[in-house]
């Protein structure tokens, strides 16, 4: 990309500390190329963020009961999401300055997200290896299982995890999962 300058956020996604969301809870939606994405924020944080619900309104159901709360819609709450995700996919954005909510999680799921959040643009780590970082190295299936449960992919980078002897596996993507898992990781150069 001649003339385009990367854009950085913090070296790597920061997590929140906090337990559940606890204010209101607003959501967007917009077109990228890997189809629609859908986001949701509550108290400037990013709270849900899916690109395989089929509908707008399965979106908005889906996250208020996973996360109990009633979700308005507002494309100004979610306006500097949208951005930054939009910058990630024409490959002008390397890390996000928008901050994942993880509340709600267990020690270990925090551990294993925070280290996912680590892992550098461009580059990827395997399940044992964020077991390891999570502190818990026999734990690469329950650290899988975390990934399968992020609930903000791309900006905690889960398809940054692959298998450990370097393929593609176990991305909690619908149907087009592994598909998706590697139109993500071609953005950032990434040959799979």
């Amino acid at each position: 990309m001649s003339g385009t300058r990367k854009k950085q956020g913090p070296k790597s996604a920061q997590t929140s500390r906090g337990s559940a969301v606890s204010g209101p809870c607003f959501y967007g939606t917009f077109d990228s190329e890997i189809g629609r994405v859908y986001v949701a924020v509550s108290g400037g944080e990013v709270v849900a963020l899916s690109f395989t619900s089929g509908s707008e309104e399965e979106f908005q159901e889906e996250t208020a009961v996973h996360l109990g709360r009633v979700l308005s819609r507002s494309d100004a709450a979610v306006r500097e999401v949208i951005s930054e995700l939009r910058e990630y996919f024409r490959g002008t954005r390397t890390a996000f300055g928008v901050v994942p909510h993880v509340g709600g999680c267990t020690e270990f799921q925090r551990r294993v997200l925070k280290a996912a959040a680590s892992i550098p643009y461009g580059q990827t780590r395997s399940y044992a290896w964020l077991a390891k970082e999570a502190g818990s190295p026999r734990a690469a299936r329950a650290a899988g299982q975390v990934m399968a449960r992020n609930p903000v992919p791309i900006i905690i980078p889960c398809h940054r995890v692959i298998g450990s002897a370097g393929g593609l596996c176990g991305f909690a993507g619908g149907l087009r999962a592994l598909d998706l898992k590697r139109m993500l990781l071609a953005i950032e150069g990434v040959k799979m």
